[in-house]
């Protein structure tokens, strides 16, 4: 169900109704905001967010995108985050941000041959170099199943 949710914002997933609101989200759901931020979470407990998720900014000139955990709508725990023209591990606790690790190209992960995700190899068992989601080798006319 797709519910205004906030200023200038939209929500679709599972909502309820609550004193906050007739149909509060409430359960897995996608966020957006008018200016290109959205965020997906896992779970969102009476409106804010409260489960692993990822959080996007589209906007041009602040694209950045992470991925971690939220807890009572802040981040908390570790989050990777894509940003700066760089990847940085960044620690949280309870929505303050404790240290930012620039993440330094190791020789331990490689790029997903067909998405350029970055994965850790010896999970996988096929000669070519696929992430997590692709494991499979393209068929003769290069489809990816």
């Amino acid at each position: 169900e797709l519910v205004p949710w906030g200023q200038d914002q939209t929500f679709s997933g599972l909502a309820r109704p609550t004193p906050r609101g007739a149909k509060t989200p409430h359960g897995w759901g996608v966020l957006e905001h008018h200016e290109g931020f959205t965020q997906a979470c896992a779970m969102w407990h009476d409106g804010v967010a409260d489960g692993p998720g990822t959080w996007v900014m589209t906007a041009p000139g602040k694209e950045q995108v992470g991925y971690g955990t939220w807890r009572a709508g802040k981040r908390d725990g570790y989050f990777a985050m894509v940003r700066d023209g760089g990847v940085f591990v960044e620690e949280y606790e309870m929505g303050e941000l404790k240290r930012r690790i620039k993440w330094r190209r190791d020789k331990l992960h490689v790029k997903c041959s067909r998405c350029n995700a970055l994965f850790v190899p010896s999970a996988n068992t096929t000669a070519e170099k696929f992430c997590r989601f692709h494991p499979k080798r393209p068929s003769p006319e290069g489809r990816f199943e």
